[in-house]
Parts: C-alpha cells; sequence; structure tokens
C-alpha cells in the first residue's frame, strides 16, 4: 500500500498506530527508493506493509505501482490534507523555513504537487479523526480480501 501525501499531512502517524505490520515513512524510503528492488522488499513480507513517503508525481508513483504489481497488489491512498493544515503541524518547521527561504522545493509549497486522481481511498486528515481514517483502511483492506474481517 502506498500513501501519497504532503508533508505532515498525518499519515505516517495514524498508520503506525492504526496498522499491524510494517510501516516505512519516507525519510527511509528517499534513502532506497533509487533501488529497483525497494518495492519487493515491502510487498515480499507475509502481511499488509505500507509506505508513506511523501509522492509528488503521477509518474513516481505509476512506476511504483508497476514494480509491485509484478509481486504483489498495490493500493494508493491520498491523504489529502490542505497545506495550510499541514503547515499548522509542522513540528519540524519545514513550511516556516520554506516560506523564509532556506529550504527550496517543499512539496506543495515550492515544489510542484501533483494530486492523484487514481487513489483506492482519499482522506482528509483535517475533517476525518484518527480512529475513522484506519476504520476507513481497514474497510477497504477487509472488502477486498487482504485482511479477513472479524467474525
Amino acid at each position: 500500500m502506498l500513501a501519497a501525501f504532503r508533508p505532515t499531512s498525518g499519515m505516517e502517524t495514524f498508520c503506525a498506530a492504526a496498522l499491524w505490520g510494517s510501516v516505512t515513512a519516507g525519510d527511509v524510503v528517499r534513502c532506497t527508493v533509487s533501488s529497483p528492488y525497494w518495492a519487493v522488499t515491502f510487498v515480499a513480507a507475509p502481511f499488509v506493509t505500507t509506505c508513506a513517503p511523501i509522492a509528488p508525481f503521477a509518474e513516481a508513483r505509476d512506476r511504483v505501482r508497476q514494480m509491485v504489481g509484478e509481486v504483489g497488489d498495490f493500493l494508493l491512498i491520498y491523504v489529502a490534507t490542505p497545506v495550510e493544515v499541514c503547515e499548522q503541524r509542522d513540528r519540524k518547521g519545514l513550511y516556516a523555513k520554506a516560506r523564509a527561504g532556506p529550504v527550496t522545493q517543499l512539496t506543495g509549497v515550492s515544489h510542484p504537487y501533483e494530486e492523484p486522481l487514481d487513489a483506492a481511498l482519499v482522506l482528509d486528515t483535517s475533517v476525518i479523526s484518527r480512529a475513522d481514517a484506519t476504520k476507513a483502511i481497514m474497510a477497504m483492506l477487509t472488502s477486498g480480501g487482504w485482511l479477513v474481517g472479524e467474525g
């Protein structure tokens, strides 16, 4: 499962809190994304694996979809939290630095962000609680047959 989002949208937080399995943060992926094998690592595990990088470009998401599709299923979740909300949540000060100039090419501020048009699920964490977002993800995974529902 790939989650596309802006910095500090809340995706890594609720993935880590809500889903068992593996969650890989964007900082880790950026270090290894140049390898053609990184996606295989995420989908080869016998459980749901979530990768939560900032994925600003459709072309890159499509390449990952193709790589993952060779060995497993790919689901794109778009965390569509408004950039203003992301900026309010910014504990690292990235948005302030981007607006002041020291940080360049911050996704959604000084660097483009192509909103996904093909997401399996869209969540706006400014209007949905962590619990409801988790329920939506779990319902999608259960109805798709990736998880077995309680019974």
